[in-house]
């Protein structure tokens, strides 16, 4: 019996959470499961992060980003050093959360791939919210095809990730529309902010190690030990730690939350049909 294309995707959500779930870093967040008691959706549970998103944290509490962009080399350097390397595929402030000690954790694998599969769950109508992190290779992709997720467009989009922490602001926030946003980025890479932007937290040293991301060419652009390296090599910031609980208001003794829902109204369907049953070993093998 031939699979509706529902159901493809079903198998590749199930798919994404079972990579997910072999995950050990303090870097990315881990889940502890999957539910589909929220109206036959799917649902990834995990631990509640109370510092909310990076962008959050350092917007509206004041934070200094650097820590948590160490954090995030950390988390993406292991990823990319997997024995079967994993693109995160949406890198961005809001895809990271912080735990109650300030520690920063990759989450939302939603477009994680990975490296050299032909597992992709791309859906070219669903990067209007990404647009502003994607790497110029990846913009001209859009024009006709899906675009092609790479370490080399992580590193991009970590290097603007950094700059949407050091500034608290949203990449090009000046820009609206989505046609100016995609000419700006095949322009060429941004500009430094300025040092009143940033606090005066970015030092010649982190636009460096910026700029290297941030390079026109994929293959020029550093990888992700290089971003740790030097990150690591920059001086300590003053960050102490704080008590950020206020930050975003838990519930009381509920200590999990669901990170990432898809919408799938054949769950069932999908896992009472034998024929259709999937394997997680079958990852990058064709349907």
């Amino acid at each position: 019996m031939a699979k509706y294309p529902i159901l493809i995707v079903i198998q590749k959500i199930l798919k994404e959470a079972h990579i997910w779930s072999k995950l050990e870093h303090p870097n990315v967040l881990s889940i502890l499961g999957i539910t589909k008691d929220f109206d036959q959706t799917v649902s990834l549970v995990s631990l509640w992060m109370d510092g909310g998103s990076s962008r959050f944290y350092v917007q509206e509490r004041g934070r200094d980003p650097r820590p948590l962009i160490k954090d995030i080399a950390l988390g993406l350097r292991y990823l990319h050093g997997l024995k079967r390397p994993i693109v995160h595929g949406d890198l961005k402030g809001d895809n990271v959360l912080v735990t109650s000690d300030g520690r920063a954790v990759l989450t939302d694998f939603g477009l994680s791939v990975l490296e050299n599969s032909s597992f992709s769950m791309t859906v070219s109508n669903e990067f209007g919210g990404s647009l502003r992190w994607m790497a110029p290779e990846m913009v001209n992709d859009l024009s006709t095809k899906d675009p092609r997720f790479s370490m080399e467009g992580d590193i991009w989009a970590f290097g603007m990730t950094a700059i949407e922490l050091f500034t608290r602001k949203l990449p090009y926030h000046d820009r609206v529309n989505i046609t100016s946003i995609q000419l700006r980025i095949i322009l060429g890479p941004p500009v430094r902010p300025s040092d009143e932007d940033t606090l005066d937290r970015m030092t010649d040293n982190w636009w460096d190690v910026c700029s290297r991301c941030l390079r026109m060419d994929p293959s020029s652009r550093i990888k992700a030990g290089d971003v740790v390296k030097g990150t690591r090599e920059l001086p300590p910031s003053a960050f102490q730690g704080s008590d950020i609980k206020s930050c975003v208001s838990s519930q009381p003794g509920n200590d999990i939350v669901i990170v990432y829902v898809t919408c799938v109204q054949a769950f069932e369907y999908l896992l009472d049909s034998s024929s259709e049953s999937w394997d997680p070993g079958d990852q990058g093998k064709a349907m």
